[in-house]
């Protein structure tokens, strides 16, 4: 069985937990918050997402977790 390579990154914003991780070989991006999710995106959404606050990536397509880190703390991409 082939393990599914993850990159993650958390961070708490007030009170709640934010974590995204994206799934290498699928692309699909997932966002949650408190462990609920708020965002499932695919490719190419997933890839976008991400090239609109990565800087040094490969345009969102291949992000590491800084990139994830700097999604969540996009206002675009939290509740309220």
């Amino acid at each position: 069985m082939r393990r599914q390579l993850l990159v993650r990154a958390t961070e708490w914003i007030g009170d709640a937990q934010y974590v995204a991780e994206y799934e290498v070989e699928s692309g699909n991006l997932c966002i949650s918050v408190d462990g609920v999710t708020i965002h499932d995106l695919d490719p190419p959404d997933s890839w976008v997402a991400i090239a609109s606050v990565a800087t040094a990536s490969e345009w969102g397509t291949r992000p590491d977790a800084i990139d994830l880190q700097r999604l969540l703390s996009d206002a675009r991409f939290q509740t309220t």
